[in-house]
């Protein structure tokens, strides 16, 4: 074993235990600890010329944890990527583009996936043969061959006007659910990033809600409606520390499921005619934030998105309810 395979199985195994800053400390102490020493081989190792799925696999995921990428998104890259490796029988080193298409025709028609995820599997692949070609593992850029797998957009749904009206009647007596209904309305945030909001994060003075960005890893500032402190100030009470949303027995923080059938009795309450979601509200908050302002880079900073063409293509839905006032209007 080289002094370099040694460092990357240490890392491997320590990953899920340290942070990225962590991981480059880790790897410089060892580093310089074995300067001096030779490692001697008790065993007979591969040849060099031997490419190896499992190491590059292993490679792969020291380098992704080493840029802050969450364990669970590696988790996801990792599975799709051995699946293909051990599907094909194909070798990391000698595979091409088109082995990777031919792949993903074969699970569209055999397996009848949807066009979702053969893109999934199409940017993942292409993320790892990038990545590969740029660490200098492979000798061509795979990544360019691997064509994009066009897919029809979803249509943008949000809840209507009359919708958030009558859910706001229906459920105002609940504390918890009106604590989260109007939090969603206010701010937008991911569901992963209501389950993490902390009682400190919030900041009523100057009615600012500090949200972790799930996805970007940053702080981002939000801003509470008269509505939406009042009904904060409620469902917290006399708390003063934890979690924001707790259990009925006020026990523990709440999962993302939980937060999800909150969000559907929500919905349900309001008669919302789709299967609403957190994200749902997401698209909701977006939209009523630009008919309200018209500044689509206010919206996209305050969902934490990286591009405003994110936020236009994805979130902002036609306002039908303008819409539907002009048209009355005319008629």
């Amino acid at each position: 074993m080289t002094k370099t395979e040694l460092i990357n199985d240490v890392v491997y195994e320590m990953a899920g235990y340290l942070t990225p800053e962590g991981i480059d400390r880790l790897k410089t102490v060892i580093t310089f600890k074995l300067v001096n020493i030779n490692l001697t081989a008790t065993e007979t190792l591969p040849s060099t010329d031997v490419y190896d799925n499992e190491w590059i696999m292993k490679r792969y995921i020291i380098d992704l944890t080493a840029t802050g990428r969450k364990q669970s998104t590696i988790k996801l890259y990792i599975t799709i990527i051995k699946k293909f490796f051990a599907e094909t029988g194909l070798n990391y080193h000698n595979c091409t583009g088109q082995d990777v298409m031919d792949y993903i025709a074969t699970r569209l028609h055999k397996d009848k996936i949807s066009k979702a995820y053969a893109s999934t599997i199409q940017k993942y692949m292409s993320s790892f043969f990038a990545w590969a070609y740029r660490k200098k593992h492979i000798e061509d850029d795979v990544s360019r061959d691997i064509d994009k797998i066009r897919q029809p957009q979803k249509r943008k749904e949000r809840l209507s006007d009359e919708e958030i009206a009558r859910a706001s009647l229906s459920i105002g007596h609940d504390l918890r659910l009106n604590a989260l209904f109007e939090l969603m309305l206010a701010a937008g945030p991911r569901v992963g990033e209501i389950v993490n909001l902390n009682i400190d994060n919030l900041d009523f003075a100057r009615r600012e809600i500090h949200i972790w960005g799930e996805k970007t890893s940053q702080w981002r500032t939000c801003f509470m409606t008269e509505r939406c402190k009042q009904a904060l100030k409620q469902y917290i009470g006399d708390r003063t520390d934890g979690a924001v949303f707790i259990g009925l027995r006020g026990r523990g923080r709440m999962c993302n499921k939980s937060i999800e059938d909150m969000t559907k009795e929500i919905a349900l309450a309001g008669g919302c005619k789709f299967s609403a979601t957190v994200h749902s509200f997401r698209k909701t908050f977006a939209s009523r934030e630009y008919r309200r302002t018209k500044d689509v880079l206010f919206v996209s900073k305050r969902l934490g998105h990286s591009s405003t063409d994110v936020t236009i293509k994805y979130y902002i839905c036609d306002d039908v309810e303008l819409d539907r006032m002009q048209a009355n209007l005319a008629a």
